[in-house]
C-alpha cells in the first residue's frame, strides 16, 4: 500500500522540529551527564560516599558548598539591585547621557572575571601571601585582608562582572511598562512608591527573577574570581574544589561535585519559574499602551537663610545637588542644617524676619 506523500508532510512539519531540538538536547546535555555518572558509579569506587559522608566531606563539599551558596545569593542580589537601578534610570527617568550609561553599563560582561580579578589585586592586593603589595599598600595604606582576599572582594568582582545580565533583561521590561496606566496613576494622585510597586513591580518581575536567576548561575560556576582572590587565604567553592580534584587526579570526586553543583543551579533555576508560574498574570486589554513618560529627575539649590559674620541678611547660595522627587514637592535639603531645597530655576530667599529691620520695627 502506497502512503501519498502529501499526507506525510503534517506529521513531519509537526514532530521534526521537535526531534531536531530533542537530539541536539540528547547530544548536548544528557549524553555528557550520562558519561560523568556513570563514571562516578563504578563498583567499589565510592566517590558519593566520600564526597557527602565521609571524614573529608566536610572539606570535600559541605563547606565549599555554602561558600558557593553565599557567594551566589550575594551576587544575584546585587547584580537585580545595581542593575534595575540603572535600568530604571535609563529607561524611566530623563537622566542626561542615557544611551552612553547604557552602553557603559553593558561594557563589564564583555570584560573576563578574570581580568577583573586582577584588576582587584593590582589595587587592594596586600603583602599577606607574599609578592609585592597593590596600588593602596604601595602609596603608604594599610589594606586589611578583608578588602584584599576571601569571599568580600569575590562578590564585588562577580557583581560587577554579573549585573549587565540583570540591566539588560530588566531594561527590557521596563520598556514595556503601559505609560497609560502610569500617568491615569498619576492622574489619579498616586504617589511615586504607589506606582512602583502596584504597576511597575509587578510587570517587572519575571525579567527580576530572570535576571537574578542568570546571575546566581554564573556566579556559582565561576571559576576565576574564586581561584584569584579566595584560593590564597584557602576559600573553597565549588568550581575550586572541583578544578583541584581533577587536577590531582581525583576524577570520580570531581564528576560527583559538578553533579551536585549542576543540581544547586538546577533548584535555584526551579524555584524561580515556580515562582512565575504561581504569580498573578498583568496584561494590557486595552489594545496597545503609550509609552511611558519619563519621571523627571529635580534640580535644586540650597541657600542657607543667615551665616554669621556681617553680611548675615544676604542669602548665600551653597552648592546644588539632584533629588529624585517631582518638581512640585521641594523637600528639605539636608546639606546644611539651616539650608532648604527650591526645585526649579534659582529664586531669591528673602532674608529671615529676625533681620530685617522693618520687621523688627513692626513688632516692636
Amino acid at each position: 500500500m502506497t502512503v501519498p506523500l502529501r499526507r506525510l508532510r503534517p506529521p513531519l512539519a509537526r514532530y521534526g522540529l521537535t526531534a531536531v531540538m530533542a537530539l541536539i538536547l540528547v547530544v548536548l546535555v544528557a549524553a555528557p551527564l550520562a558519561t560523568i555518572l556513570i563514571q562516578t558509579l563504578q563498583p567499589g569506587d565510592g566517590a558519593w560516599a566520600d564526597v557527602l559522608a565521609s571524614r573529608l566531606s566536610q572539606n570535600l563539599f559541605w563547606r565549599p558548598a555554602t561558600n558557593t551558596m553565599i557567594i551566589g545569593l550575594a551576587v544575584a542580589g546585587g547584580c537585580v539591585l545595581l542593575g534595575g537601578f540603572l535600568a530604571w534610570l535609563v529607561v524611566m527617568t530623563d537622566v542626561p547621557g542615557r544611551p552612553l550609561i547604557a552602553f557603559m553599563a553593558t561594557l563589564p560582561f564583555m570584560i573576563p572575571s578574570f581580568a577583573t580579578a586582577l584588576a582587584w589585586g593590582s589595587v587592594f592586593r596586600n603583602g599577606r601571601v607574599g609578592g609585592a603589595g597593590g596600588l593602596l599598600e604601595g602609596l603608604g595604606f594599610s589594606v586589611p585582608d578583608w578588602l584584599s582576599w576571601g569571599m568580600g572582594p569575590t562578590i564585588v568582582v562577580l557583581i560587577a562582572h554579573y549585573y549587565a545580565l540583570a540591566f539588560t533583561v530588566i531594561a527590557a521590561a521596563l520598556s514595556t511598562v503601559n505609560g497609560d496606566l502610569v500617568e491615569a496613576a498619576q492622574m489619579t494622585g498616586a504617589s511615586r512608591k504607589r506606582i512602583l510597586f502596584g504597576i511597575v513591580l509587578p510587570v517587572v518581575t519575571p525579567a527580576v527573577i530572570a535576571g537574578g536567576s542568570l546571575a546566581f548561575a554564573g556566579a556559582v560556576s565561576n571559576f576565576a574570581a574564586p581561584a584569584l582572590l579566595g584560593l590564597p587565604v584557602r576559600m573553597q567553592t565549588l568550581s575550586t574544589r572541583l578544578f583541584g580534584m581533577i587536577e590531582i587526579g581525583q576524577t570520580e570526586r570531581g564528576y560527583v561535585l559538578a553533579i551536585l553543583l549542576i543540581a544547586i543551579s538546577a533548584i535555584f533555576l526551579g524555584i524561580g519559574n515556580r515562582i512565575l508560574n504561581s504569580r498573578r498574570s498583568f496584561a494590557t486589554i486595552s489594545g496597545k499602551g503609550a509609552r511611558p513618560r519619563r519621571f523627571a529627575l529635580a534640580r535644586c539649590d540650597c541657600r542657607l537663610r543667615s551665616l554669621p559674620g556681617p553680611s548675615a541678611s544676604s542669602p548665600h547660595s551653597c552648592r546644588s545637588c539632584f533629588f529624585l522627587q517631582p518638581a512640585s514637592r521641594p523637600r528639605p535639603c539636608r546639606c546644611f542644617p539651616t539650608g532648604r531645597c527650591i526645585t526649579g530655576s534659582a529664586r531669591r530667599i528673602p532674608p529671615s524676619p529676625a533681620a530685617s529691620p522693618a520687621s523688627s520695627t513692626i513688632r516692636n
